[in-house]
């Protein structure tokens, strides 16, 4: 008797240890196996993620489960990041729920029946500038968003950044040519605002944010003296939220069962609308999205300075966020981008079944 016991203590004792052995294997990404992601090859992933240095957080979700989260500085998941012009896709599902609710008529309607009320005058070509424009960076205004001429510091130290904007000179047809332009995605905070009688922040709050269980804790956003929320780079939000949004799109605009954004619209808004010429990871324009469409794993993205990324993978039912340090000059934060782009696609996509 006592050598049987004593029998079954030592396979006891091998069995908890051969499960000891099995563990590390999953243990880091306990669901990884579950939702058709090879652990070993999501461990490479984040062990490559730690060498990009400005780095701060990487999240994996697919099928709408978060797989994996780590963050890389002093910063963890209870914190805001800044998303820099990730705020300008969170603006254009506000436009979609702002035309659906009936505050906008359509993406047709111009930009000059919101700034002649208050004051501002589009003559000639710029009075046919519409939303649509708008939202595929088609408006034809002079900017320069990168190189040594940077317009956005002036842009924002201006007394009146509306008017900064549009008295700048067309170089270009309405509608023809992408020209990457923060001005013109903050236009369209101003017809927010103007058309529902709320703050950008306040519309996101009440029609995006609190619908997916959010508090007015959970972001934070930057306001211009003349009390327009900055459209284009000032909004924080927390990783977990920012795969929250990715899901958002993912499933049609959908969130725990209640539509948010209206399908239709985050279809229109991942299409191609305009080729950027830029080529690389992201050729293509939607309403300030970026795609890929023609990619072996297509994609779309909202994309910000220096490696702030919602990239969403509908084949694959794949959202990956990142967050980054934005502090840089343009040809560090270009290549930071870049280093983080490449490990999401290079690395993180390889670990996907």
């Amino acid at each position: 008797m006592m050598k049987t016991k004593f029998l079954l203590l030592i396979l006891s004792i091998v069995l908890i240890s051969c499960e000891k052995e099995e563990d590390p294997k999953a243990a880091k990404f306990p669901l990884a196996e579950e939702y058709n992601i090879d652990s070993e090859t999501l461990e490479e992933a984040y062990n490559k993620a730690e060498q990009i240095s400005g780095l701060k957080s990487l999240l994996v979700s697919r099928s709408g489960i978060l797989i994996a989260e780590q963050y890389f500085t002093e910063m963890g998941a209870d914190d805001l990041y800044h998303t820099r012009s990730v705020t300008k896709s969170v603006v254009s599902a506000l436009i979609g729920i702002a035309i659906e609710e009936g505050f906008i008529e359509s993406i047709d309607q111009k930009l000059s029946e919101f700034l002649q009320p208050l004051g501002y005058n589009l003559d000639g070509e710029k009075a046919n500038i519409s939303v649509e424009h708008l939202l595929t960076m088609s408006a034809g205004f002079e900017w320069n968003e990168f190189g040594n001429n940077y317009s956005y510091n002036d842009w924002v130290l201006s007394d009146d950044q509306i008017e900064y904007c549009i008295n700048g000179d067309l170089v270009s047809t309405q509608g023809q040519t992408f020209g990457y332009s923060s001005e013109e995605a903050h236009l369209l905070s101003v017809i927010l605002t103007e058309a529902t009688g709320m703050s950008t922040h306040d519309f996101a709050l009440e029609y995006l944010f609190e619908p997916m269980g959010m508090g007015i804790e959970d972001f934070g956003w930057g306001e211009f003296p003349q009390g327009y929320f900055n459209g284009v780079a000032d909004l924080a939000l927390k990783p977990r939220d920012m795969i929250k949004f990715g899901n958002l799109y993912l499933y049609d605009g959908e969130y725990n069962g209640e539509q948010i954004v209206p399908s239709v619209w985050v279809k229109e808004s991942t299409s191609y609308h305009i080729t950027t010429n830029l080529g690389g990871y992201a050729p293509d324009y939607g309403y300030l999205f970026w795609i890929n469409l023609n990619s072996s794993n297509p994609f779309y993205c909202a994309n910000g300075y220096g490696g702030q990324l919602i990239v969403v993978f509908p084949v694959l039912e794949l959202v990956v966020v990142t967050t980054s340090e934005f502090r840089l000059s343009t040809s560090d934060a270009s290549q930071q981008w870049y280093n983080v782009m490449s490990l999401i696609q290079n690395e993180v996509i390889n670990a996907i079944n």
